[in-house]
């Protein structure tokens, strides 16, 4: 059974319409002679948008991206990856390269700038993730007016701005729940492809293992029901094996950074540029350093307390 076509004009509506208020908060803003305060000023080239739009858009990490896109990857030797007592250094090898590289693809193959491809790329990817977010929804739940009502959260949440920008979220959110979606109808080329992709978007895409394994078993191999293992789950539990093909992407990953920087993980050497080490998870929700992160964390432990109580299954 397809989707709903009413649905999906109805989400891809919304999503529009919430992109043109982004545009006009900008416009309204950069009246105001208001400016933000951003370490990189970017104009947007050929759409000809004033630096506020443009300072909306391409923030935080987009700098970043734009030097990857421009120039690639370059050997470095290890000490390069990370700040000494006499040099603060950042390094690029900090992010992963699947979002630069498709915005490099799209730059050579419509001669297009930087920042026109992002923008471009950021309206499609975050279109495509709202409709395959429905799409797992409505087959999770098996229920239009549930995956509708779950879609429309998603889009009016306040962190939804950041997958109209410059950066990997509305990315790696449409791998994500393709990948789940493959998961959930068992498709074996998918859950190699997509999970793969996932890997190389963001450093968190291969912790999403896990779910991804864990939904399968419930989805699967024991259906529903959580118990003991018997004979015949050994062969239900075949193709799950295609979602082993995220380890061995990161692991070919790790091994072409190691001959690009001498570091196996220099993603997360580089992270140091940033003042970021590793920390207990509990403690970082418990403790958080800041309001803006008190904030976060309360959200994210109220978003773990509902779903420790909501326990109904839609199987």
């Amino acid at each position: 059974m397809g989707l709903n076509g009413r649905h999906i004009l109805i989400i891809v509506s919304i999503a529009i319409c919430l992109k043109l208020l982004y545009v006009l908060f900008a416009v309204v803003v950069s009246n105001t002679g208001t400016h933000f305060e951003n370490d990189y000023l970017y104009k947007v080239d050929s759409l000809k948008f004033n630096s506020s739009l443009g300072n909306f858009s391409f923030r935080h990490d987009a700098g970043w991206y734009e030097k990857i896109a421009r120039d690639g990857h370059h050997k470095i030797t290890p000490d390069l990856l990370k700040p000494d007592k006499t040099v603060w250094r950042q390094s690029y090898y900090a992010f992963f390269p699947l979002y630069p590289f498709t915005i490099a693809a799209i730059q050579n193959c419509f001669g297009l700038g930087f920042h026109t491809s992002a923008i471009l790329l950021a309206f499609i990817l975050s279109l495509a993730a709202f409709v395959v977010f429905y799409a797992f929804a409505r087959a999770f739940t098996k229920s239009d007016t549930i995956a509708l009502l779950a879609t429309v959260v998603l889009m009016v949440s306040p962190f939804t701005f950041y997958y109209s920008m410059a950066m990997t979220e509305a990315y790696f959110l449409l791998l994500l729940t393709g990948s789940f979606i493959a998961v959930h109808k068992k498709n074996i080329l998918f859950m190699l492809l997509l999970p793969g992709f996932l890997v190389l978007t963001r450093v968190n895409g291969i912790v999403m293992l896990l779910p991804l394994g864990l939904y399968y078993l419930e989805k699967h191999v024991f259906e529903g029901s959580w118990r003991l293992p018997v004979a015949n789950d050994f062969k239900k539990l075949l193709p799950g094996f295609a979602l082993l093909s995220m380890p061995v992407v990161f692991i070919g990953y790790c091994f072409y950074l190691k001959e690009m920087t001498g570091d196996f993980f220099a993603f997360s050497t580089a992270q140091a540029g940033w003042g970021k080490a590793y920390a207990n998870p509990l403690m970082v929700l418990l403790k958080p350093e800041g309001w803006r992160w008190a904030i976060e964390a309360g959200i994210t432990i109220g978003v773990l307390a509902l779903s420790l109580f909501h326990r109904k299954k839609y199987l």
